[in-house]
């Protein structure tokens, strides 16, 4: 019994260093199509001592354009090495497909299935089609603890265990490198921020989070409750969040190097 323990720590560990190591760069592609897939609806979810005491609901935030931060967050480090292309897309439809079929399970078919979802849905604003897209789509990722619900897409969690209240920001998103022509899943990267920027006490998960803790006061009961003063400082830790997680996550899919990070 003990052996088996011992083996499948073995294998989360050596699971979470295929995941989380940076890839060989990209090699054959020069011009990339960047298209945001994040949704407008900000899920809160508030988890007690035991699942009976869990509760969520969720809130509008289009008017927060997150979409339009993860483009130009991307574009940016793209910007120099990499030729540009426009991109039409059904934002709200691949969302919705995305939450529902794409589970965030590392398993075989996953690439096939991104593909199958991507196929017909992407194509150049005007002129010729880019080397390859990179789609940025939720991805379902687990909470802290067993048995608590999962983080998918954006929103808030905040947990009390013992009267030890803690909330969280997450963005639940993955990046996949599409072969424009094929639709071929080229290279595939969890969505996450630095350890370092987080303010955590605790590392809860391998080399990235999809979550970041924040300040208890910007918690609130459900979205409708919240002040905007505190909508402002949750859209505030959303924000750098993208920021944070974009160089980080282009050098894990192999697009940049470490030493060509913009600020």
């Amino acid at each position: 019994m003990i052996f088996r323990r011992i083996l499948a720590v073995a294998g989360i560990i050596a699971l979470a260093a295929c995941t989380t190591a940076p890839k060989e760069p990209v090699t054959g592609v020069k011009s990339i199509g960047v298209v945001s897939a994040l949704g407008d609806q900000f899920d809160m979810m508030s988890i007690g001592t035991t699942v009976f005491n869990n509760s969520s609901g969720s809130g509008d935030i289009s008017d927060w354009k997150i979409n339009d931060l993860v483009i130009d967050s991307v574009s940016a480090q793209l910007q120099g090495r990499y030729d540009l292309v426009a991109v039409d897309y059904p934002r709200a439809e691949i969302n919705s497909e995305a939450r529902e079929k794409i589970t965030g399970a590392w398993i075989d078919d996953t690439k096939a299935q991104i593909s199958e979802m991507l196929s017909d849905k992407l194509k150049p604003s005007g002129g010729k089609a880019p080397d390859a897209y990179l789609v940025i789509f939720p991805e379902h990722t687990a909470t802290a603890f067993r048995g608590y619900p999962t983080f998918l897409d954006i929103g808030m969690y905040s947990s009390s265990l013992l009267g030890d209240r803690r909330s969280y920001v997450f963005v639940s998103a993955q990046m996949a490198l599409v072969d424009a022509s094929t639709f071929a899943v080229l290279r595939r990267q969890g969505f996450r921020s630095t350890f370092q920027s987080a303010d955590m006490t605790k590392r809860y998960k391998n080399d990235g989070f999809s979550y970041w803790r924040i300040d208890e006061s910007a918690w609130a009961a459900d979205f409708d409750s919240l002040t905007d003063a505190q909508k402002m400082t949750i859209k505030a830790a959303v924000e750098n969040y993208v920021k944070d997680a974009t160089p980080l996550t282009l050098r894990m899919i192999g697009l940049i190097q470490p030493d060509e990070a913009s600020n």
